[in-house]
């Protein structure tokens, strides 16, 4: 059996070019956004990221840290996991390897003075449902966006490029080299 590649976007996208797509999405799709870094016991759950009051800020300085959320189905169910860590201590996740077809989104968003943090969407596994998920997420929210080498780039993140602002791929902390340059 050959392995399928499982696709991925990544991004850099201030709140007002990500305000579009979400609004597209919204309009033709009943979709759920469940935060899904520390989830809790019960998951919370937004209808819309247009409900998201720190939308398009990026509340660390890392790609991988930032805001994520699992995009899936309105009425599918979230399954989590009670997991005991040393010391007593229960941390709640959710399983991956019972949940619906979804997509991960990390929005990334503005950091600093002048910062850009990058945003990554991509499927949950390589379920057919997930693929389909993510294509058709991902081709609304990233509408009109240009292609700067391997990112695809809004355009006020665009207009911030041109400012001298740094668009980080990794971390802020990481060297400058490693930034997104035209």
């Amino acid at each position: 059996m050959t392995e399928r590649r499982v696709p991925q976007a990544n991004f850099f996208a201030t709140k007002g070019d990500l305000l579009p797509g979400l609004a597209r999405i919204d309009a033709g799709r009943k979709l759920k956004y469940v935060p899904y870094l520390d989830p809790g016991p019960e998951p919370a759950s937004y209808r819309s990221l247009l409900d998201v009051p720190d939308l398009g800020v990026a509340r660390t300085g890392d790609h991988m840290t930032g805001h994520s959320y699992l995009v899936l189905d309105a009425a599918a169910p979230v399954p989590v996991r009670a997991v005991l860590q040393k010391g007593g201590k229960v941390q709640h996740m959710i399983d991956l390897d019972r949940l619906p077809d979804a997509v991960i989104l990390r929005t990334g968003g503005a950091f600093a003075e002048a910062a850009l943090i990058s945003g990554n969407v991509g499927p949950v596994g390589e379920r057919d449902g997930s693929l389909e998920l993510y294509r058709a997420f991902s081709s609304e929210l990233l509408r009109g966006f240009a292609k700067v080498k391997a990112y695809k780039v809004g355009p006020e993140a665009a207009r911030r490029l041109d400012e001298g602002w740094r668009l980080v791929t990794i971390s802020i902390r990481s060297p400058v080299e490693y930034d997104l340059r035209r």
